[in-house]
C-alpha cells in the first residue's frame, strides 16, 4: 500500500513541474516579439552547421514573422552584385522563408524568387540567408528596389500574416539596389593598323556579344560582330591606307536582351603610306597611381600612336592571386580608366615592365607563365607567331619599332638573337628601340651596364652591338622615372620620366667615367610627363614635356643625305626632277648639289 502511495506521489511532483517550466517558457516566447540584432555581425558563415544546439523554442501562439536586409552587394567588388544578405524570422517555425519583388510591392511587379533562412546567426538560430537577384535584371543601367516579405508559417490567422521587412522589423520602406551597372563596356583600344585593317580590342564586364558598326561617314554602312566574349579582339578589314574611319559599339550580354550598351561615335585611322609624317607619344611608370594630368597633356596633342615604356600597372600587389580577373581589374583601375579618350582613337603598344607581372614575396619569377598570358590576353599587342614572351616589332609610316621585354632585368640571348635577325629583315629608314629596364643609363639606377653581375653588363654590350650594327637611332626605356638623353655610337639611348607625380626620383649627374658622346646630357632631369616624336622621312624631332607641358629637353636626327634627294624626302623622285628644271637657270648649271640648284 505504502508503495502505490508514493509513486502516486511522485507522479503528481513531475506532472507539476512540467507544468511550471511550461508556463514559463511560453511566457518567455510572448515577451519576443521577434525583434533580433540588427548587426551584420550577428550573421555567421557557416551553414548547416552540425555542432550541438541549444533547445529551440517555438511559440505556441500564431506570432507574426519579421525580418531585415543587412546589405546588398554593389557592381565591381569581388562578392556578384545584387546579392542580399539579411535574416527572417518565424516564432512559430525553425527556419522562415523570404519572398522577394523588384521595383514593386507583391502583388504588383513580378516576383523574383524565395529563400528559406539556412545560416547559423549569433543568436544560435537558424535565420541568416543570402540571396542573389537575378543578374540580367540589373544589367540595364537603371536604378532598382528591392521589396522583401517574411513569409508567416501559419496563414490567415489574425496577427500571422506576411510582413514587409528592410531596415528594421515592419519597416516597408524598399531597400535600393547599387546604382552602378553591372553589364558595362570597360576598355575600348585601337590597335595593329595597317594600310587596309585595324583591330579593336574591346573589354565588357561580362561575356557579351560586341557588334562594331564603321564606315568613313557616321552613316556606318558596314558591321563586324564578335560574339560570346569577355575580351573581344575584332579584326576590320579591307579599309584603305591612310584614312579615318567612324565607328561605334554595340555590346549586349550574353543570353540578356535588356543588356544593351551602345558608345557615341568615335574615330580610328588606318596606317599612313611610307613617306607620310606623323607623331608619336611615350609614357610609362603610371603604376598605381593618377596619371590624368599626363594623359590629358598626351590627348590634346592626339599624336597617331601611343607607346608605353613598361610598368603601366602595379600587380605586384596582387601577392599570390593567379587570376585573369584579378589582373584585368587591376590594369582597368591602373591603366584603362584614364586611357581610355586616349585609346580608344588612338593606336596603342605597350611594353611590360617589372611591375606588370604578377609575384610572390618578391619574386616577380614566380607567377611568370601566368603574367605573359595575361599581358598578352588583355592587350592586342602584334605578338610573332608562336612568341609567348611579349617581345614583338611593328612599322608606322617609315619607322621600325622593335619592342624587348625587360620584365625581369637584362634582354636575354634569345631575345637579342631574335631583335638582331628582325632589325636585319627590315628595309624602314628610321629604327627605334623600346624597352623597360634601360640597357645603358649612366647616371640612373638599374639598368644593365651599370649592374655588379659581370653577366649582365656582357648583356649589355651585346645589345648595345647589335644597335650599333643593325643601325638603331634611338632606344627609348622607362624604370628610372627620371629623363635622360646619353648618346654612344650614334645611338640615342632616352630614358623616359615617370607619368604619376608621387613616383619622381632624384636626378643624378653623368659619372665622369662614362660621359657619353656628344649630344648626352651632362645629368638627369627629375620631372613627371611624356614624350613626343615627330617624324619625317629625313627626321625625327623627340621633345620632352613635364606635367606642366614645358619642354624639358629637344633633339633632331637627322638621315643621311641621299643623293638626288633635292627635297629631303628620303627618295628620289619626280618631285626632284621638277626642282632640278624649274630651279635650272637660277645657276645656269645642273647641279646635282641642293645648294647649287635652289640658292641665287
Amino acid at each position: 500500500m505504502k508503495r502505490k502511495f508514493y509513486t502516486l506521489f511522485l507522479f503528481l511532483c513531475v506532472c507539476l513541474v512540467f507544468i511550471s517550466v511550461l508556463q514559463v517558457t511560453v511566457n518567455a516566447q510572448d515577451d519576443t516579439s521577434g525583434a533580433d540584432d540588427d548587426s551584420d555581425s550577428a550573421l555567421h558563415t557557416q551553414q548547416n552547421s552540425k555542432s550541438a544546439d541549444a533547445p529551440l523554442t517555438l511559440s505556441t501562439q500564431n506570432k507574426p514573422p519579421a525580418g531585415k536586409i543587412t546589405s546588398i552587394s554593389a557592381p565591381g567588388g569581388s562578392i556578384s552584385p545584387g546579392l542580399i544578405s539579411g535574416w527572417v524570422k518565424d516564432p512559430n517555425i525553425t527556419k522562415a522563408t523570404a519572398h522577394f519583388y523588384l521595383d514593386a510591392p507583391s502583388g504588383s511587379a513580378a516576383f523574383l524568387g524565395s529563400v528559406t533562412a539556412n545560416i547559423k546567426r549569433a543568436d544560435n538560430t537558424w535565420s541568416g540567408f543570402q540571396f542573389q537577384i537575378p543578374i540580367e535584371k540589373l544589367e540595364d543601367g537603371q536604378v532598382h528596389k528591392v521589396y522583401a516579405y517574411a513569409i508567416d508559417a501559419v496563414p490567415g490567422g489574425g496577427a500571422g500574416t506576411n510582413k514587409a521587412f528592410t531596415n528594421s522589423p515592419m519597416n516597408t520602406t524598399p531597400v535600393q539596389v547599387p546604382t552602378t551597372p553591372v553589364f558595362a563596356i570597360k576598355n575600348v583600344m585601337v590597335a595593329i593598323p595597317t594600310l587596309n585593317s585595324v583591330t579593336l580590342l574591346v573589354n565588357t564586364s561580362r561575356n557579351s556579344d560586341v557588334t562594331v558598326n564603321y564606315g568613313q561617314t557616321t552613316s556606318y554602312g558596314k558591321s563586324v560582330t564578335s560574339t560570346n566574349q569577355l575580351i573581344h579582339k575584332i579584326l576590320i578589314p579591307s579599309l584603305s591606307a591612310g584614312s579615318t574611319y567612324h565607328y561605334k559599339i554595340t555590346a549586349k550580354a550574353t543570353g540578356n536582351p535588356i543588356a544593351v550598351i551602345n558608345t557615341v561615335d568615335t574615330t580610328f585611322k588606318t596606317q599612313i603610306p611610307k613617306g607620310t609624317p606623323f607623331t608619336f607619344a611615350v609614357v610609362s611608370d603610371m603604376q598605381s597611381h593618377d596619371w590624368s594630368t599626363v594623359a590629358s597633356l598626351v590627348q590634346a596633342r592626339n599624336p597617331d600612336l601611343l607607346v608605353t615604356v613598361g610598368d603601366n600597372s602595379d600587380n605586384s600587389g596582387l601577392n599570390k592571386i593567379d587570376r585573369l580577373d584579378y589582373y584585368l581589374d587591376r590594369w582597368q583601375q591602373d591603366v584603362f580608366n584614364y586611357s581610355q579618350k586616349l585609346t580608344n582613337h588612338i593606336a596603342s603598344y605597350f611594353v611590360a615592365g617589372n611591375h606588370d607581372y604578377m609575384w610572390i614575396n618578391g619574386n616577380w619569377k614566380s607567377l611568370q607563365e601566368s603574367s605573359e598570358k595575361y599581358f598578352a590576353q588583355i592587350l592586342a599587342n602584334p605578338y610573332p607567331s608562336g612568341n609567348p614572351g611579349n617581345y614583338y616589332s611593328f612599322d608606322y609610316g617609315d619607322v621600325h619599332f622593335a619592342v624587348l621585354n625587360t620584365r625581369f632585368g637584362c634582354v636575354d640571348d634569345d631575345q637579342r638573337n631574335w631583335l638582331d635577325q628582325d632589325l636585319a629583315a627590315t628595309q624602314q629608314k628610321w629604327k627605334i628601340v623600346l624597352m623597360h629596364i634601360p640597357n645603358v643609363n649612366p647616371s640612373g639606377v638599374s639598368n644593365c651596364l651599370g649592374s655588379s653581375s659581370h653577366s649582365n653588363q656582357a648583356r649589355a654590350k651585346a645589345l648595345h652591338t647589335v644597335f650599333k650594327n643593325r643601325g638603331v637611332q634611338m632606344a627609348i626605356f622607362g624604370h628610372s622615372h627620371t629623363y635622360q638623353r646619353w648618346v654612344k655610337d650614334g645611338v640615342y639611348y632616352i630614358t623616359n620620366t615617370t607619368a604619376n607625380p608621387s613616383q619622381q626620383w632624384p636626378a643624378y649627374p653623368m659619372p665622369t667615367n662614362n660621359p657619353g658622346d656628344a649630344g648626352t646630357l651632362p645629368s638627369s632631369i627629375k620631372a613627371t610627363g611624356y614624350l613626343i616624336g615627330s617624324v619625317s622621312p629625313a627626321q625625327i624631332t623627340l621633345s620632352s614635356y613635364n606635367d606642366s607641358n614645358q619642354k624639358l629637353d629637344e633633339f633632331t636626327l637627322y638621315l643621311s643625305p641621299i643623293p638626288g634627294d633635292l627635297n629631303s624626302d628620303g627618295k628620289v623622285d619626280i618631285f626632284d626632277y621638277n626642282i632640278l628644271v624649274s630651279d635650272f637657270g637660277k645657276t645656269g648649271s645642273p647641279g646635282w648639289i641642293r645648294s647649287d640648284i635652289i640658292e641665287d
